[in-house]
């Protein structure tokens, strides 16, 4: 593996960020629930994007909108134009609403949030188990335990009760779940551990460390080795998966700033040649699913998120990195 020499160049990462984000907010017509039906996976992931360039208040309207296509059971559904609940991606809405009620303090959001926790907690299997159609059923517990541990880490004291045992029970089937190579696998959904692994750890188990410090250090380091180990030469992941490659990267540079024990140095050198041929693979606007594919803004929008995080992570007070998942 070779050597990666100095950090990327800070002014170039944010001008990059300035450019593509800037252009992705443009395209409101393929986001914004304002301008017509979504789906609200993709609107989730431009809203978090919107929250890490500081715009939440310009986009006051679109996060309210999301409120408004919430179902009478407290779910949402994938899509603006259904009735019917679904778990991952309606967990992402509620993980960018939680997020931005830091900054709006608005009691329509207070009052969605209860109204999706109360869905969790009704739809939550005796094992701790979440189910989704469209997704792995381990992806669809990670999206859950980290709406709940959301709840904790911004101190949401009014919430706490409902979520004490539905977070439990989450992190406990994760936990079960972990495959002696340290991974999450599921072979109908993915054709390896990469991205499942990504998502648990970021979002589901790492801030059990600001929570209860139950999971123990050896179920991150062994996820952590093994996604280094399925690091491929070019610096991607998953045969130049962007979407797989950005979660990983996310993912490592978190594990970098929380967890005891991990080389600084060393991560450094995995991190940048990652994000190094996460740039290389741009379009002349945003990104694609894979190089040469033609851009689409729900890729765009995880390549911008993932150098907002590098961009952060680079800085020697890592304390705002933590921000940008709402564990600070």
């Amino acid at each position: 593996m070779a050597e990666v020499q100095g950090l990327i160049d800070r002014n170039s990462i944010k001008e990059l960020i300035d450019m593509e984000s800037e252009s992705l907010f443009s395209k409101s017509d393929q986001w914004s629930l304002l301008k017509g039906d979504q789906e609200l996976e993709v609107v989730a992931h431009i809203l978090r994007v919107i929250l890490h360039v500081d715009k939440a208040d310009k986009y006051r309207d679109d996060f309210l909108a999301l409120t408004k296509f919430q179902n009478d059971d407290g779910g949402w559904a994938p899509y603006s134009t259904s009735k019917k609940s679904e778990v991952w991606g309606g967990t992402f809405c509620a993980i960018m609403l939680i997020r931005v009620n830091q900054i709006l303090r608005d009691s329509v959001i207070d009052d969605s949030l209860r109204k999706f926790t109360n869905y969790l907690t009704n739809n939550q299997k005796e094992d701790g188990l979440w189910q989704d159609p469209s997704w792995a059923d381990i992806d669809a517990v990670s999206h859950p335990v980290q709406f709940l541990s959301l709840i904790y880490t911004l101190a949401n004291k009014s919430l706490q009760d409902l979520a004490s045992n539905p977070l439990s029970k989450g992190i406990e089937f994760l936990l079960k779940n972990q495959g002696a190579d340290g991974g999450w696998s599921d072979d109908k959904f993915y054709k390896s551990c990469v991205c499942l692994t990504a998502h648990i750890i970021q979002d589901s188990l790492l801030p059990d460390l600001l929570i209860t410090k139950k999971v123990p250090d050896n179920v991150y380091k062994s996820a952590v080795n093994r996604l280094i180990d399925l690091q491929e030469e070019n610096g991607a992941w998953d045969v130049n998966d962007v979407d797989h490659t950005c979660d990983t990267l996310r993912t490592l540079m978190l594990s970098t700033v929380m967890l005891e024990g991990l080389d600084r140095t060393k991560m450094d050198n995995i991190i940048q040649r990652g994000l190094k041929w996460v740039i290389s693979v741009k379009n002349e606007d945003g990104w694609g699913d894979f190089p040469n594919e033609e851009s689409n803004i729900e890729r765009t929008s995880d390549a911008i998120d993932t150098l907002i995080k590098y961009w952060h992570y680079s800085k020697s007070d890592n304390g705002d990195l933590l921000k940008l998942w709402g564990y600070k």
